[in-house]
């Protein structure tokens, strides 16, 4: 099995996961429904969870994918710090889904400004997270890739290495 398939197999699941439990969380807010509440913290929970197997499958996967022929590099490193950046907004937001569904019985007047939090974090990593995934699907993909944003960074790294 190809070292890069457990990265692809993980990567789509925080970003589902965000997407419904944001969905579910927001309309919650707006329909006061109990059900759907925990129904999407428990999911911005499990993004949180679902993130780290993501993560910690993405070195073995780059050190995989840079050795083939037509990758983007720029792409890839570009991936690879979104994708860090992605893995520790979505643990916050995961941490702040488990405090709400923890702490949202026991402080009742508090109960939808958490919420609130929690639907504010959960925009923010289904950013981060989206515009992580995009560059991934870039790095194999040239009919994506942005022709001159690939030759500025092929420019800054090449005066770098003359320096």
């Amino acid at each position: 099995m190809s070292p890069n398939y457990p990265h692809l197999l993980w990567n789509h699941a925080p970003l589902f996961s965000l997407a419904f439990g944001f969905i579910f969380v927001a309309i919650s807010l707006i329909k006061a429904n109990p059900t759907l509440r925990k129904t999407g913290l428990v999911l911005l929970v499990l993004a949180g969870l679902f993130s780290v197997p993501a993560y910690l499958t993405g070195e073995e996967a780059e050190h995989f994918v840079e050795e083939i022929p037509g990758i983007s590099e720029h792409y890839l490193e570009e991936h690879e710090e979104l994708g860090e950046t992605a893995y520790y907004v979505n643990l916050l937001v995961g941490i702040l889904a488990l405090a709400a569904l923890t702490l949202g019985g026991m402080f009742e007047k508090y109960r939808k400004l958490l919420d609130i939090v929690v639907v504010v974090a959960g925009f923010m990593g289904i950013a981060i997270t989206g515009i992580a995934a995009k560059h991934g699907g870039q790095i194999r993909r040239p009919e994506l890739w942005d022709k001159q944003e690939v030759q500025n960074s092929e420019h800054e790294h090449h005066e770098e290495h003359e320096h």
